[in-house]
């Protein structure tokens, strides 16, 4: 059983334009360094969506006009490490990219 929550959201300054999309994904590649071994990030082909998977969990941040929201998806032995840390450890890094993005 998968477990699904929103660690973020966010009003966008503008909507995202698509030449973002390719630093969006550099920042966060290079946010993760080594930990970023076995990850994938992909955009959606069409809609405003990004997907960053890991082995144990996968952030899906999708972009509307107006707000930018990050839903993470686990199973369940990730689940046993979430933590509030890490949740206020996650938003504060999401937060910190989108305004290292100026999204």
């Amino acid at each position: 059983m998968a477990y699904k929550e929103r660690v973020y959201s966010r009003k966008l300054k503008q909507p995202l334009p698509d030449e973002k999309k390719p630093l969006l994904s550099k920042l966060i590649l290079e946010r993760l360094g080594s930990n970023a071994h076995g990850m994938t990030v992909a955009w959606h082909p069409t809609d405003p969506v990004m997907t960053v998977k890991a082995k144990m969990v996968v952030f899906t941040i999708r972009f509307t006009l107006a707000e930018m929201t990050v839903d993470c998806e686990y199973g369940w032995i990730a689940r046993q490490f979430v933590t509030d840390t890490t949740r206020t450890t996650t938003h504060a890094a999401v937060h910190k990219l989108c305004d290292d993005a100026d999204i």
